[in-house]
């Protein structure tokens, strides 16, 4: 059970208020042993979100509800020492908001309203792996794909990449500085994206698929001491970290270091 409550002002437009009190959303989940090794589980989850944006009148919108549905399977392999998952989802809400324009405040300033959606579907699936290969080697890997549109079949949340992956390792080196010395690497990588419409005449941001790496390297100084230089980005490659509204933009960080030494006591 759920309660939400909050409140917004200005000076134009005086004070704005929601109150959702004692809503309900139910789950329902299951798993079943295949064997030793694999689990199969599903779920179905109730969506109720209130959306605390407002449209063009300033009254806020109605909350968002639907339903979740998973399914998928998940095993413990070498003996539990790497964890492994598949699942394919769908996501049915009504009521969604949509960001609808812009509209002029007594001051000259704008101020962005909303207005609802019948209904969205996003469906997809993901993968996802994470342990020990062995007592010197740990890796990690998920992938993600998932693509959403509305009643009448259009695209929405296309700032949201449909393909994300993520990988990162870590190897210790045998005979190498008295067995001492860790070394890893992770990479993110996403598809496409476009920046959300807007009424304006700029054309809308889009951004093509980009990988990001990093690197790293740690050193047991002492069985209590641990010394690690962490080198993001490391390709230095030109991003947008999330694009928004018009032409606005964030870029992601570039390169960068970090030398850190930790100690336990």
């Amino acid at each position: 059970m759920n309660w939400w409550e909050g409140s917004a002002s200005d000076s134009w437009g005086g004070d704005d208020s929601y109150s959702f009190e004692g809503i309900v959303t139910p789950y329902l989940g299951f798993t079943y042993d295949i064997d030793e090794t694999w689990t199969a589980y599903g779920s179905v989850t109730s969506i109720y979100k209130p959306q605390l944006v407002q449209d063009i009148d300033r009254n806020y919108l109605d909350p968002t509800y639907g339903w979740n549905y998973e399914l998928g399977v998940k095993a413990g392999l070498f003996d539990g020492a790497l964890y492994a998952a598949a699942a394919v989802f769908q996501t049915n809400q009504t009521d969604v908001a949509e960001w609808a324009g812009t509209v002029e405040n007594p001051d000259g300033s704008l101020r962005d309203y909303y207005a609802l959606i019948d209904g969205t579907t996003t469906r997809g699936f993901e993968l996802e792996a994470a342990g020990a290969i062995n007592d010197r080697w740990n890796v990690s890997f998920g992938y993600t794909y998932d693509y959403s549109e509305d009643d009448d079949g259009n695209p929405v949340n296309t700032d949201t990449p449909r393909n994300t992956l993520k990988a990162a390792t870590d190897y210790r080196i045998p005979s190498i500085l008295q067995d001492r010395l860790t070394v890893g690497g992770a990479v993110r990588w996403q598809s496409a994206t476009d920046s959300m419409p807007w009424d304006g005449n700029l054309p809308n941001i889009e951004q093509g698929a980009y990988a990001v790496f990093d690197l790293n390297a740690s050193y047991d100084v002492t069985e209590q001491a641990e010394l690690t230089l962490s080198v993001n980005n490391a390709l230095n490659e030109k991003y947008f970290a999330s694009t928004g509204f018009y032409n606005t933009v964030i870029y992601g960080d570039g390169i960068g270091a970090e030398l850190m030494l930790r100690a336990r006591f």
